[in-house]
């Protein structure tokens, strides 16, 4: 007698009893699941499916052959658990965003309800359900790679599949703001000291705003608006940092999509 392990199934096969005239033959075990068919005739197929079990259990069977005021039980069968272990998940993706990333992935094809991921690399979780995760915490402007495969009780993948995500900075092209009263400061870092450059009074350029930092409180005198918010520009005027109130960025949040916080 042979027992043989599938995705979500135990094949168990065997030879037909040569003694007696058996009028059929049937499949015990103990614990949950059921075979198919319920019974053989004397005539074969000599095989039972056995679904229904647990992954994590191994499960012996006996056949039992039933004749006419009598049955016999079979030796039982070694060992097999109705599961084996899963292929590789593939369409591995990795998505930016701000600090982190948005993984994806394709179950593998013999994947059912047992199956769970393992993610490393970036990023670790022994035990991720679905197809989807998402990694927060990580340094913008640079590249982070992922590892991950399947595993259930039977087993993992033999394959890892793997991605990588590129958190380089989206930089955004933006006008200044509220430049009517006196020239703007380019500041060397994200506070009101020290000056990197000049924007001249009443001029309205286009910035290239790289990122996005919390630094000093500062109040624009002309509007009354306030902000911690300070952008990392580059400019024909010099390269620096200029406090959210005066660029023309969308409000709303940190940082404000589309742009990535200054992490480096």
């Amino acid at each position: 007698m042979s027992a043989r392990s599938g995705p979500g199934n135990v094949t168990i096969g065997f030879s037909p009893s040569t003694g007696g005239k058996v009028e059929r033959y049937t499949l015990k075990t103990a614990g949950g699941g059921r075979a198919e068919p319920e019974s053989v005739d004397a005539n074969g197929p000599f095989q039972f499916e056995f679904t229904g079990g647990d992954c994590a259990r191994e499960y012996t069977f006996v056949v039992v052959a039933h004749w006419q005021g009598g049955q016999v039980e079979s030796e039982p069968s070694a060992g097999a658990k109705p599961c084996v272990a899963p292929g590789s998940p593939t369409g591995f993706a990795a998505k930016a965003k701000n600090r982190g990333a948005e993984l994806s992935w394709s179950a593998p094809a013999n994947g059912d309800d047992g199956v769970t991921y393992q993610l490393t690399g970036a990023a670790t979780n022994d035990a991720i359900k679905g197809t989807s995760f998402t990694v927060d915490g990580l340094k913008n402007n640079q590249k982070h790679a992922f590892k991950l495969k399947a595993k259930n009780a039977a087993g993992e993948s033999p394959d890892v599949a793997t991605t990588e995500v590129d958190l380089a900075y989206p930089r955004q092209q933006y006008k200044n703001a509220s430049n009517e009263d006196t020239n703007t400061i380019i500041r060397p870092g994200p506070s009101t000291s020290g000056e990197a450059g000049k924007i001249p009074q009443k001029q309205y350029i286009t910035l290239t705003v790289i990122c996005q930092v919390k630094g000093a409180s500062y109040t624009d005198t002309s509007t009354g608006r306030s902000s911690d918010i300070w952008n990392r520009i580059e400019s024909q005027y010099g390269n620096g940092y200029l406090n959210d109130t005066l660029v023309a960025t969308p409000d709303g949040g940190f940082p404000e999509g589309p742009l990535f916080e200054c992490t480096d």
